[in-house]
């Protein structure tokens, strides 16, 4: 049984977002040990290096202190999207975590709000200003958030008092 996780991320290199941040560098590092304990490897698959049928043309391991590169091909049995940049091509053909579905609706907030609307907040799509302005004074709580509708981290994103 292939008990390859690949996990991807948009930026080609090696050490790319988000290894070139020490935390998210040695975070992988722990759950890449963590899941080798316990028989599955793990790699890291990057860019444009999908092929189809789970099959990736190069990819990154975790030696013990650093993440080297594979330039061989690799055939996993599950992928993680960690993609930062929307750049994972539509996979259908092998198993994905975040599918391509699911991570456009966490990704747009007013998709999200749309699919949603009975658990969500009032929202409303703006496109100018003046769009703000003539929405403000159909809320009648204390406070009004406005977020951009794609991104995520909470960049952007503003709490305004509603009077």
């Amino acid at each position: 049984m292939n008990k390859i996780l690949a996990i991807y991320f948009s930026g080609p290199g090696v050490l790319d977002y988000p290894f070139n941040h020490r935390f998210y560098l040695e975070s992988y590092a722990e759950l890449i040990d963590y899941w080798a304990e316990r028989g599955l490897k793990a790699v890291i698959v990057r860019g444009d290096s999908y092929q189809g049928e789970g099959i990736f043309t190069s990819h990154s391991i975790w030696n013990g202190e650093t993440y080297v590169a594979v330039n061989e091909p690799i055939k996993a049995a599950l992928i993680w999207n960690r993609d930062s940049e929307n750049t994972i091509p539509r996979i259908d053909d092998c198993p994905i975590l975040n599918h391509p579905d699911f991570d456009e609706l966490c990704r747009d907030k007013f998709k999200s709000y749309e699919k949603l609307k009975e658990i969500s907040g009032r929202s409303f799509l703006l496109q100018s200003y003046d769009d703000g302005v003539a929405h403000f004074s159909e809320f009648t709580g204390e406070k009004i958030v406005l977020k951009p509708r794609f991104g995520e981290g909470a960049y952007g994103v503003y709490v305004l008092e509603a009077d």
